[in-house]
């Protein structure tokens, strides 16, 4: 099974959904787990960065490693996460593997919760190298992490047991989501999503309107805005759509207005980043 970096585009986006689609049924199972060890998840799980405390210290008590060493935990049924595990696949318990994907699921909510400018995206950027390239990653602008990934590493025992006090899960996702609210503010400045200016008639190609994107999301959504152009160019009335540069895009139309084509592209935006 691929991991994460050497998915495909059309792998990675896929795998983003697959992600988001395992979480509800995961969290459902954490709770049941809860209340087979007599805790009571109704009370414990709020949706606050401080209910990680508790939770967190359960976790830490019932996670276990596998009975036999070596033991291939890896399926097609296994969480998608751990299918495309980067690197060292963790050493769980299958039950453990349960707990650990419901915390996952659970700390996606409080995070959620706690920064709700934040938008679910495939991880990329120009520079191959970036950790959570292809992860499904929680982010502000530039700002964001692989939860899943992070949040498994978290839960991985040594010698039998987490090594990690009972507020560390707790602290570490509270900087997150303040990192999220710093992030949020440098990006919500002034400068518009995007810009429309009338071109006028070109000789060859008629009218056209040329659209400015703002800088971050030409570079952090460059693969979206590639499949917008195409979207873009099937629509009626448009009858030609490129990218002339990174944050340009020129549109050949007879009738589109500037206040048509820029509600179209800022709703088309709108919708795939949050996706």
């Amino acid at each position: 099974m691929a991991d994460y970096w050497h998915l495909s585009e059309t792998q990675a986006e896929a795998a983003l959904q697959e992600f988001l689609h395992e979480r509800g049924p995961a969290l459902g199972r954490l709770q049941e787990a809860m209340r087979g060890d007599g805790q009571n998840p109704d009370a414990i799980l709020d949706y606050s960065v401080k209910s990680l405390r508790p939770l967190w210290a359960w976790v830490k008590s019932v996670v276990t490693e596998p009975e036999s060493a070596g033991m291939n935990l890896v399926t097609e049924e296994s969480p998608s996460w751990l299918r495309h595990c980067v690197g060292n696949k963790p050493t769980l318990s299958r039950e453990s593997l349960i707990i650990v994907d419901g915390l996952i699921s659970y700390v996606c909510r409080v995070v959620e919760r706690g920064a709700p400018e934040a938008r679910w995206h495939v991880g990329h950027t120009p520079t191959k190298s970036w950790v959570w390239e292809n992860h499904p990653v929680l982010a502000v602008g530039d700002d964001g992490w692989a939860l899943g990934e992070l949040v498994q590493r978290s839960a991985q025992p040594i010698g039998g047991q987490i090594r990690d006090d009972d507020s560390g899960l707790a602290l570490r996702v509270q900087a997150f989501i303040d990192q999220l609210h710093r992030a949020s503010r440098t990006t919500d400045g002034d400068e518009p999503l995007v810009e429309i200016e009338d071109l006028g008639e070109d000789p060859l190609r008629g009218r056209e309107l040329e659209v400015s994107l703002r800088e971050d999301i030409a570079n952090k959504y460059s693969r979206v805005v590639d499949r917008m152009v195409k979207n873009l160019a099937k629509e009626n009335g448009i009858t030609g759509a490129v990218r002339e540069d990174r944050e340009i895009l020129l549109i050949a139309t007879p009738t589109w207005e500037t206040e048509r084509l820029e509600e179209w592209v800022t709703r088309y935006l709108a919708a795939k980043i949050r996706d």
